[in-house]
Order: structure tokens, then C-alpha cells, then sequence
């Protein structure tokens, strides 16, 4: 049978290590902390981008019908004009 000391010495030894692992999860659950927030800013950060662009896509590039429906893009009046004179059409197709 093992001796007290050794037995001891073996209890001090796992302690030790305990200990260790203890300091290592303490500083893993920090770090993990910071990185969550540095992900919850960076998302933010995108979605705030992703948002502005949409925002400045959807005004200045509006591909829905209603916006090719217009008639008063800077271009509009010489279209017209080549239209009727020179293809000899009233209006455009649905969406041409």
C-alpha cells in the first residue's frame, strides 16, 4: 500500500493542477467575453452598413417598376422624340 507522504504528495500535486486549470478557465471565460462583445459590435457595424447601403441603393438606383414607369429622367424628352419620329410608336411596351 502507498505511503501517506506519497499519497499527500500526489493530493498537493492534483491541487496544484486544479488550481491551474482553474486560472486557465477564469482567463478563456474573459477572453471568450471580449470576443462576444467584438462580435456584437462588428454585427452591428455590418447591419449598420448594410442598411446604409440599402438606404442609398433603393434612392439612387430604384429598379422597381414604378421607376422605369417615369417619364422625367434627364433623357426622357429625346427618347420620346426618337420614339415617335424616327420608330413611329406612341408608347413603350410595359416596362421597356
Amino acid at each position: 500500500m502507498a505511503s501517506v507522504s506519497a499519497l499527500t504528495e500526489e493530493l498537493d500535486s492534483i491541487t496544484s493542477e486544479l488550481h491551474a486549470v482553474e486560472i486557465q478557465i477564469q482567463e478563456l471565460t474573459e477572453r471568450q467575453q471580449e470576443l462576444i462583445q467584438k462580435k456584437k459590435v462588428l454585427t452591428k457595424k455590418i447591419k449598420q452598413c448594410l442598411e446604409d447601403s440599402d438606404a442609398g441603393a433603393s434612392n439612387e438606383y430604384d429598379s422597381s417598376p414604378a421607376a422605369w414607369n417615369k417619364e422625367d429622367f434627364p433623357w426622357s424628352g429625346k427618347v420620346k422624340d426618337i420614339l415617335q419620329n424616327v420608330f413611329k410608336l406612341e408608347k413603350f411596351r410595359p416596362l421597356q
